[in-house]
């Protein structure tokens, strides 16, 4: 009999643990709890989506992008030196001894040819006189033995270089995000886990009450049932700082200015790992550091080339229209 009345009160216990109102504590530990939430992130993605996110705002391919634009216009330059080059220019100077041949300042980009006459034999004098002169000129290239199209070439391999320069950022992002969003799917697994266990300890400690409330237990079991249950709240608490931690670098992976960003959907299932042969193979033609560092010594080599293609001859047709007058008397 005496067990029988044990059986009947662990039983009159298990169905007052299971009606019970919460307690005070417990109210007060859930709005901690609630306090201690960080606030839900307004974007919610998919691993599609966050990707495809990061390609378009994340600086570091943007900066790659930029890169990569800046070398397409610097491969442009070259070609460039077959377009006509025109210039003008408009000179006055005074000086003791003027009207001559020399009398003048070479621009850049206007050709002034010295017209050859006689030697001027007058005395030199110190009184300045004025001078002028407006040219316009105009150049073109006509044949340059194969020195621009090495330069092309040169500035071509840069091109393809900054391209898997690229393509590695990219890549890296990638696998930023990815970890980023599987982060913040098992931090909510973490979550989930945590608020399972608070609830089982929670129960566990109302039957740890009701035990020692009926006289069947004593306090001490009451004790530690409540410093279980405040174990696994501070497990809770800890688990809701890492989701919110979680999604603050996948919002930080992809660009986004937000705060925060949520991982929604299921990821990607992993294909078959392929063999170590097969994994070299795959390796060696597509990682993107390697197709780089393959073509930075192409492009080395072309840069050589272009060096050596300087060296040649160029041909060119310039003409120029000037026209020229002082106030200086004649010298020769």
């Amino acid at each position: 009999m005496r067990h029988w009345h044990r059986f009947v009160g662990v039983a009159c216990v298990l169905g007052g643990g299971l009606a019970a109102a919460p307690s005070r504590a417990d109210t007060t530990r859930a709005a901690d709890a609630a306090s201690l939430d960080p606030a839900r992130p307004t974007r919610t993605l998919t691993m599609a989506q966050a990707l495809d996110y990061a390609h378009v705002h994340e600086p570091t391919i943007r900066a790659a992008l930029a890169r990569v634009s800046a070398r397409l216009a610097d491969a442009r330059v070259p070609s460039a030196q077959w377009l006509p080059t025109a210039g003008v220019t408009g000179q006055i100077f005074a000086m003791t001894a003027n009207n001559t041949t020399a009398t003048y300042v070479q621009p850049a980009y206007v050709d002034l040819p010295r017209v050859g006459a006689t030697s001027a034999v007058s005395t030199g004098r110190f009184s300045p006189y004025a001078s002028t002169l407006v040219a316009v000129g105009l150049s073109q290239e006509v044949f340059d033995f194969g020195r621009i199209g090495a330069q092309r070439a040169a500035a071509d391999a840069a091109v393809e270089t900054e391209r898997h320069r690229a393509d590695g950022a990219r890549l890296d992002v990638d696998f930023a995000v990815e970890e980023a969003f599987y982060s913040v799917l098992a931090a909510k697994a973490v979550v989930k886990a945590s608020e399972d266990a608070y609830e089982r300890s929670r129960v566990h400690r109302d039957l740890a009450r009701r035990a020692v409330d009926s006289g069947l237990r004593s306090p001490i079991e009451l004790t530690r049932a409540e410093a279980d249950l405040d174990r696994f709240d501070v497990g809770r608490v800890r688990a809701r700082g890492g989701v919110a931690v979680a999604e603050s670098v996948l919002s930080a992976a992809i660009g986004a200015p937000d705060g925060a960003v949520d991982a929604a959907g299921e990821p990607p299932q992993p294909g078959d790992m392929p063999a170590l042969p097969d994994a070299l193979r795959l390796a060696q033609a597509r990682d993107p550091r390697l197709a780089e560092a393959l073509a930075e010594l192409k492009a080395a080599e072309e840069r050589t080339r272009a060096i050596g293609a300087g060296l040649r001859p160029n041909v060119s047709i310039t003409a120029t229209l000037s026209g020229r007058a002082g106030g200086a008397p004649p010298s020769s």
